[in-house]
């Protein structure tokens, strides 16, 4: 099912770098811009393309429209107290108030999308779910909006976040991203079926670079707190029914004997390694049945821009410090960088 939307992720990245590029002032030679700020779009379109079939540009100034509603309602739920109650509806705080309007909002854009996507024969995902919310036999309404919410919105941060560190950390090493480059125009030749099929592929230096970003940097530092209905045997210990575990993100994908040199930015570990042997190794997008269902779809995404993007320009780091720390943004929940990145325009390829 993902590959599917390939064309489609590489059609958004060829597009979405040629606005970059367009950007490029007639009296100089690169363009500098904050990779959150830049890049948050492009994953966040793919998505709303796959949902409601191609967008319009109105339909996609409603959905930007949306997104500061949508903001500022996550910070009020993240903040706790009354908020969290269902004491907030009687209450009719401010952040209650401006839920039942977000809700009214998204349920007039979905509905809308539904109906311009079966009229013009989009074939967006959004066809299927609301005849199914319509039906009301396996979801509702209300949960088809929120899952569509949980997609689209509250999954932002976390793509940007995934975006954002791998096209930083090549900025960084320099030397690898010249030899990814290689790779890159090497296939970036090839007819559009054979380009999306070298961005499917799990063993180029491309799908290593986001394996190692996505490594280096998870974005989350712990896990959700999560327990089991029965006493777990771990080794020698003993964890009791209905006690909250949490995962401690770097112990495994950094600070673990398994990963040589593991505070190394170094894509080339992924070569002769298969997944199950880093299966228990490497956290991500989740274990067992619990995973990120968008996981094999955002893989996708990420390898299309950095191949677009390394194909266009050649990238390098703003400096800010002497010792080049990465500052993040203190309201982010995902540790979002606060990063800015130059491009410089390399000659065409093809």
């Amino acid at each position: 099912m993902a590959k599917s939307y390939t064309v489609l992720a590489t059609s958004h990245a060829q597009k979405f770098v040629k606005e970059i590029a367009s950007n490029i002032e007639a009296s100089k030679s690169s363009i500098e811009f904050d990779v959150v700020h830049t890049l948050k779009m492009y994953p966040f379109f793919v998505v709303a393309d796959i949902i409601f079939g191609d967008l319009s540009s109105s339909q996609r100034q409603e959905l930007r429209d949306l997104a500061p509603w949508r903001e500022d309602l996550f910070r009020e739920g993240i903040k706790g107290g009354t908020n969290r109650t269902g004491l907030a509806k009687w209450l009719r705080t401010d952040a209650y108030r401006m839920l039942v309007t977000y809700k009214m909002k998204w349920r007039q854009f979905i509905e809308d999308a539904y109906k311009q996507s079966v009229a013009h024969g989009k074939h967006g995902a959004i066809e299927q779910l609301w005849r199914e919310a319509q039906k009301g036999v396996y979801l509702n309404f209300e949960e088809c909006m929120q899952t569509l919410d949980e997609a689209l919105y509250a999954n932002l941060d976390v793509t940007t976040s995934a975006v954002s560190w791998c096209h930083i950390l090549l900025a960084q090493h320099r030397e690898f991203q010249a030899e990814l480059r290689e790779e890159i125009l090497r296939h970036r030749l090839l007819p559009v079926e054979e380009w999306a099929e070298y961005i499917n592929r799990s063993d180029t230096l491309l799908a290593f670079s986001v394996l190692e970003s996505s490594r280096l940097r998870p974005i989350l530092t712990f896990s959700n707190p999560e327990s089991a209905l029965e006493d777990k045997l771990v080794g020698k210990i003993i964890i009791p029914r209905n006690v909250d575990v949490i995962i401690d993100t770097f112990a495994i994908n950094v600070d673990n004997p398994f990963w040589v040199n593991g505070t190394k930015f170094d894509p080339h570990r992924f070569e002769d390694l298969q997944p199950r042997q880093y299966r228990y190794h490497f956290w991500r997008f989740g274990f067992g049945p619990r995973q990120c269902l968008g996981k094999h779809v955002a893989d996708r995404m990420i390898r299309a821009l950095v191949a677009e993007l390394l194909s266009t320009f050649d990238i390098s780091l703003v400096p800010v410090s002497p010792e080049n720390d990465f500052a993040l943004q203190h309201e982010s929940w995902v540790g979002l960088p606060e990063v800015a990145i130059k491009c410089v325009p390399i000659a065409p390829q093809f």
